[in-house]
């Protein structure tokens, strides 16, 4: 039996498998999350390649076709489908998971590569493109898998999975928060090039966990256009809801409009009333707890010291 075992944001995930090959093990994104000491893990996934179980479809309790997946209620647990993004979208994995989402068992469908019918010594009027299975792949298998099972178990009075920009400036956290295209990847970006003293935690998907009455940031392996990951924990100072503007400004909201803002980047866990109820009372605490504002900038490094001066709120930088 091999296994591999994965802490997110002190969650840990182990995998297991036998008589298969599960390939990027490690991968630039995962081998900074990979862990190999004798602790206990809160979710345990057995892996089977391809062979989907049959199952009734009848009772979905959860339709997320838009993010590639599906959930059912079957015979106690959970029955998870996934997706390709590909058109037209052929199913690629199948979960059995237990209701706490502590273990599963999970089939997937390895991924074809396709070989060229020259390269076996065909003729050249039967070039083509020929399938042949390849191995699993851990990037396959853990997304969106895995995403939905740290969700399921932050949403038990532990924390919440964001769309957000987090780093680690001169030994304090910021989170930045932002929709597709307000500029999480750009600031990203402009850290890496400009700030020494900077540690990315990641430019996308961000976990922000409150312990001993302090909240903290955490990376996680799922980053997005400015593909930066890191297993890095930090204690959160300052948020920023960002957007892009004409020049670099703080802008002060109500809390009301704040909370509607995070609302609007959370992974909220929505086959779970009470997970849902949760999520929602953390994003009132962390904003009513954290500095809060809106930040408007200008795509050149200045922000990055401009932002230290809003997170120190030294005097003139409010606008």
């Amino acid at each position: 039996m091999q296994e591999i075992k994965l802490k997110i944001a002190n969650i840990g995930i182990r995998l297991q498998w036998e008589q298969i090959t599960i390939e990027d093990l490690e991968h630039i994104f995962y081998k900074d999350f990979v862990f190999k000491d004798e602790q206990s893990t809160e979710v345990d996934l057995r892996i089977h390649r391809g062979g989907f179980p049959e199952y009734p479809q009848e009772e979905m309790i959860f339709d997320a076709m838009e993010n590639r997946w599906r959930l059912y209620n079957y015979n106690g647990k959970y029955v998870m489908e996934i997706f390709s993004a590909t058109p037209p979208h052929p199913k690629e994995t199948v979960a059995l998971i237990e209701k706490d989402f502590s273990r599963g068992q999970v089939w997937a469908k390895p991924k074809d590569r396709g070989v060229r019918r020259e390269e076996l010594g065909f003729r050249k009027k039967e070039l083509g493109v020929r399938r042949e299975p390849s191995n699993l792949s851990l990037i396959n298998l853990m997304r969106p898998l895995a995403e939905i099972l740290v969700i399921n178990h932050l949403s038990k009075d532990k924390g919440l999975l964001t769309h957000a920009l987090g780093v680690d400036d001169e030994g304090e956290g910021m989170v930045f928060f932002g929709a597709s295209g307000a500029g999480k990847s750009t600031l990203a970006n402009l850290y890496k090039q400009y700030s020494k003293n900077t540690v990315i935690l990641n430019d996308e998907r961000l976990i922000i966990k409150k312990e001993k009455h302090k909240f903290y940031l955490y990376g996680t392996p799922w980053p997005g256009g400015g593909f930066t990951a890191s297993n890095h924990k930090v204690e959160l100072k300052k948020v920023f809801f960002i957007k892009h503007g004409r020049q670099n400004r703080v802008i002060p909201e109500p809390t009301i409009l704040l909370m509607k803002r995070m609302f609007q980047q959370l992974f909220l866990p929505f086959w779970d009333k009470a997970g849902i109820d949760f999520t929602l009372g953390f994003c009132e605490e962390l904003v009513r707890s954290i500095p809060s504002h809106r930040l408007a900038f200008v795509n050149d490094e200045k922000v990055i010291d401009f932002a230290r001066k809003a997170r120190k709120n030294e005097r003139g930088i409010w606008n």
